[in-house]
């Protein structure tokens, strides 16, 4: 019987990388962002009624596109929690660059060897490199997600 996963035990996708288990935490950074901008465009408006306005909206709309983005993450990846099937896979380090580095995970899945290549991983994720690590497979959708350590958990 296959064991059921839920999207707070994913660490990390290939497809977006950090996981979005909470939909408002990229929210509220694209919130500071946007008010941010806001207040530069305010200032360089001198503030005036229709610069507030114009600045105000700015802030709404990320806001708001941020929330449509993160929900609609968390949704994908709960969808490919329903078929994923736990594998043990093989990180390799791929390309480096000042952003992260990429990762090619190599793993088996019904007697096939499949490979994917992350989202640019953080820095602190290197410890993965040259490790075996469990990750979580879905066929229907062909994602990778890793999951969580037990120190990750806690």
């Amino acid at each position: 019987m296959q064991k059921h996963y839920d999207i707070k035990e994913i660490e990390y996708t290939v497809k977006f990388g950090d996981n979005p288990r909470n939909p408002f935490l990229l929210s509220l950074i694209f919130t500071i962002l946007a008010i941010g901008i806001g207040i530069v465009f305010g200032i360089s408006t001198s503030f005036s009624d229709v610069g507030a306005l114009v600045a105000f909206g700015l802030v709404d709309l990320i806001f708001i596109g941020a929330c449509l983005v993160a929900y609609s993450q968390y949704r994908q990846v709960k969808k490919w929690l329903e078929d994923a099937e736990e594998c043990t896979a093989t990180v390799e380090s791929f390309n480096e660059s000042s952003i992260g580095w990429t990762a090619k995970i190599t793993f088996r899945y019904n007697g096939k060897t499949h490979k994917a290549y992350s989202h640019p991983f953080n820095w602190s994720q290197r410890t993965l490199i040259g490790n075996k690590v469990p990750v979580l497979y879905s066929p229907k959708y062909d994602q990778v997600m890793f999951i969580k350590t037990p120190e990750e958990k806690e």
